[in-house]
């Protein structure tokens, strides 16, 4: 039997049954994204490639597999409202469980090329719902354990609640016009990610700019957050959480302003 597979860097041949898993984890070797933190390169793609590895021999598509794996950050947002040590640690297990296996959709289109506008968009509209539910769920679960504390119990109520609402405005009322129109296909964050870069460089120059964009992408950040919550440090996860809101929604406004500035 010869079959043959193309992925970017030429022709593999398959003379053999019994090779078709090593070329298998070589086609999913160079499913990596660019914008992949340093902990998806070196933790979390690995699993998920195994993991994809196995779905290859199944009839799993990548938007199913993307709307299945929601499930994660939904039973973690109910562990997380619990306000409890173990519900903060098992929910933020489950958010990080959900940030690995995200990255098997992506493996899955490109092994089998079903790659379409639609999957970027499912996938990135995912993500932006279990970063939401973590923060909403994070802010109600402490202040669920702070009831006896009256100030405390406000203070997470609300910067859980302004947390989702400042990561809300920095897509634009244009963005969220376009999504309910469109759907999850207009979710994309390439354009709010130069505005932000470019504002943030601006400011605190590049060099900054670029470290803290590698430690706040979202496989770096559920990683901290899981061990935050296992230390005990759940409350300032949420204060950490908060301040990169409304950081992020400062730098995206600030970008929106000079922008238009210069177009007049």
């Amino acid at each position: 039997m010869n079959l043959a597979t193309k992925h970017g860097r030429g022709w593999r041949y398959i003379s053999e049954r019994g090779d078709i898993p090593r070329f298998e984890r070589w086609l999913l070797r160079g499913s990596g994204k660019p914008r992949d933190g340093f902990v998806s390169r070196y933790l979390n793609r690995p699993i998920s490639r195994t993991v994809s590895q196995f779905l290859l021999k199944t009839s799993m598509t990548p938007n199913l597999w993307t709307v299945l794996i929601t499930a994660f950050p939904l039973i973690g947002f109910l562990f997380l409202i619990r306000g409890t040590y173990p519900g903060f640690v098992i929910g933020a297990l489950l958010f990080n469980v959900h940030s690995i296996l995200d990255g098997c959709d992506g493996e899955i289109a490109r092994a089998k090329y079903l790659d379409s506008e639609t999957g970027p968009g499912v996938d990135a509209f995912g993500d932006l719902i279990s970063l939401l539910l973590f923060s909403l769920g994070l802010g109600f679960g402490l202040s669920r354990s702070a009831q006896q504390d009256a100030v405390s119990h406000w203070v997470f109520l609300s910067e859980g609640v302004l947390t989702l609402v400042f990561i809300a405005l920095r897509l634009g009322p244009d963005h969220v016009i376009d999504l309910l129109r469109r759907g999850p296909a207009a979710v994309a964050y390439s354009k709010n990610d130069d505005r932000l870069r470019r504002s943030g460089g601006r400011i605190f120059g590049d060099r900054f700019t670029s470290w803290a964009f590698e430690l706040t992408k979202r496989d770096v950040v559920f990683l901290a957050f899981l061990i935050g919550a296992a230390l005990g440090l759940a409350r300032w996860t949420l204060h950490l959480l908060f301040v990169y809101a409304l950081a992020t929604l400062i730098l995206s406004w600030y970008g929106r302003a000079r922008a238009a500035a210069e177009r007049r």
